[in-house]
């Protein structure tokens, strides 16, 4: 596997732990620092021995490959396009861009990304747990009064004091009535000359800023409208499924520009789009890395309602079709067994015919599909072949193995998938098929549900054990 390390290790048997998955090292592994964004790509058979394990073989994709994966590149053939689903492609200033890849998320008060608080009405509210009283905020009980009970930068207090002692103002003798800065040193201040008491200026810890970007989110209004009113964000390569926890709904759909920010922000998938996304190129350069922040466009896909079942990825090396799998792999679906002829035959014929004529820039690259209920075909997205695209029901050595055995290879200096060659490619004697056949044979979905650390805080999870065995200890 590609592998990107940031520190040396050379401990047999240590299990490493990357950004989206961890694998057991062998001890004939030795692993150095070589710098952030090198990778070591291991070959099927380097250092295999008796006995031991190797690191799964994943190909690393070169820069051209992946550039020819954006969604605004295969979307601008209009022979695709046709054959996708709507959408709308919206360019995205710097200053988002940035936003995006800052730590922390604040929504504003005036935000639509989550549903509003609405306070009963006291007609609603009669005949319920709800009294009168519930509405009555205590002094005590004020943000203001909580800021400063419990810390945050907050340095004002009530107009009474706290005892007569000048501590609660900041008087310099103040007689404990003070609310703010007083130059005369009578404590009598009112505060207004206090910076540090401007909560826009001085966030509280850990909270970053409100940031307003009406432009950007007039746009989206706009795209969302001329779509029906429900789409799906999209960006260069990757979709923010990973952020779903936060949303409302459990699912990408966006009916407002505050969701389709609110994802965005939120997903780890859209931050290594705009920072890391190169790192897994075999050819990357200083150059790539600093043109990955720039002209990023952001998609609005029209919302549809898509049985996870009739999802498929197709992986195509050299120009030959070689496998398909179901994308759901976590599930099991019956009745697909009972349709895989079918959907084979329609799978194939559709690429054939639509996709090989029409996308011939790489060689190499994964596609999703997806088949309608009246048994229509849609493409959903294009992938590089390896790097972080997932095999789901394969391995990448297996994929290689399957399209070595096709008689027909690009030419000399085609075979890297780079480029065209308008002698090869198109057959699919040797695909495979593969869906999941009983319940037993379910493979581990990517849970993209929580982010780590809440989970491993949770019961059973890795903190929660440890702290366990911390308390059977004695310590």
């Amino acid at each position: 596997r590609a592998w990107r390390f940031s520190l040396a290790l050379s401990f047999p048997g240590v299990t490493v732990v990357s950004r989206t998955l961890t694998a057991r090292v062998p001890a004939s592994w030795r692993m150095e620092f070589v710098g952030v964004g090198d990778f070591v790509t291991p070959t099927p058979n380097d250092g295999k021995r008796d006995g031991e394990h190797d690191l799964e073989f994943v190909p690393a994709p070169t820069v051209f490959e992946l550039d020819a994966c954006r969604y605004e590149r295969w979307h601008a053939i209009p022979a695709l396009a046709r054959l996708s689903y709507q959408s709308v492609t919206l360019d995205l200033p710097d200053a988002f861009v940035s936003y995006l890849l800052e730590d922390g998320l604040s929504l504003s008060a005036e935000s639509n990304a989550l549903p509003k608080r609405v306070t009963p009405a006291l007609d609603e509210k009669l005949g319920s747990a709800f009294s009168a009283l519930d509405e009555v905020i205590s002094e005590d009980d004020s943000f203001a009064a909580l800021k400063a009970r419990f810390g945050g930068g907050y340095t004002g207090g009530s107009s009474e004091g706290s005892g007569g002692d000048g501590t609660d103002g900041d008087g310099d003798d103040g007689d404990g009535n003070g609310t703010g800065d007083d130059d005369d040193g009578d404590g009598n201040g009112t505060g207004d000359g206090d910076d540090d008491n401007d909560e826009t200026n001085h966030p509280v810890g850990g909270i970053g800023p409100v940031r307003h970007f009406p432009e950007v989110d007039t746009q989206i209004t706009t795209a969302i409208e001329r779509l029906g009113g429900r789409v799906t964000p999209k960006l260069t390569w990757s979709a923010p499924k990973d952020a779903v926890w936060m949303a409302t709904t459990k699912n990408t759909l966006c009916q407002n520009s505050g969701e389709v920010t609110l994802l965005l922000k939120a997903s780890d998938a859209v931050a290594f789009d705009l920072s890391d996304m190169y790192a897994q190129c075999a050819d990357v350069t200083d150059g790539d890395k600093f043109r990955i922040k720039k002209n990023v466009k952001l998609h609005l896909r029209k919302w549809r309602d898509v049985v996870p079942a009739y999802e498929f990825r197709l992986f195509v090396r050299n120009g030959n079709l070689v496998g398909i799998c179901q994308r759901d792999c976590s599930n099991f679906y019956p009745f697909l067994v009972q349709q895989a002829e079918e959907l084979e035959e329609l799978l194939v014929l559709f690429w054939q015919s639509a996709v090989f004529e029409n996308f011939r820039e790489i060689q190499n690259y994964a596609l999703d599909l997806y088949v309608s209920s009246t048994k229509k075909v849609k493409v959903v997205d294009f992938n590089n072949w390896g790097g972080g695209t997932l095999p789901l029901m394969f391995d990448w050595s297996e994929l290689e193995e399957i399209a070595a055995r096709n008689s027909v290879i690009p030419s000399e200096g085609n075979t890297e998938g780079s480029g065209t060659n308008e002698n090869c490619g198109g057959f699919c004697d040797d695909v495979q098929f593969r869906v999941v056949t009983s319940q037993g044979h379910i493979r581990p979905g990517a849970q993209l549900g929580v982010p780590f650390d809440m989970y491993d805080r949770s019961e059973g999870g890795a903190l929660a054990q440890f702290q366990q065995k911390r308390r059977e200890s004695g310590y």
